[in-house]
């Protein structure tokens, strides 16, 4: 997850805004391969971590699109 994702997300909660979801397939890691090895920018659990601190909800479209209609 790209790091100014999770940061946009948190600034939301921290605003007071409430119900705030991370929708994870129009998002994508941020880094950089090396070698043979896919290398994260942010580590994924320290992204994942964030979100659970902040009650962030992880979502896929799907289930945002589901729930609309």
């Amino acid at each position: 997850m790209n790091k100014t994702v999770i940061d946009t997300c948190v600034n939301a909660v921290d605003i007071g805004l409430q119900n705030v979801h991370l929708v994870l397939d129009v998002t994508r890691a941020s880094g950089m391969k090396v070698g043979d090895t896919h290398v994260f920018f942010t580590p994924p659990a320290k992204v994942l971590k964030r979100a659970q601190d902040k009650h962030i909800n992880l979502v896929r479209s799907e289930t945002l699109i589901n729930n609309a209609i």
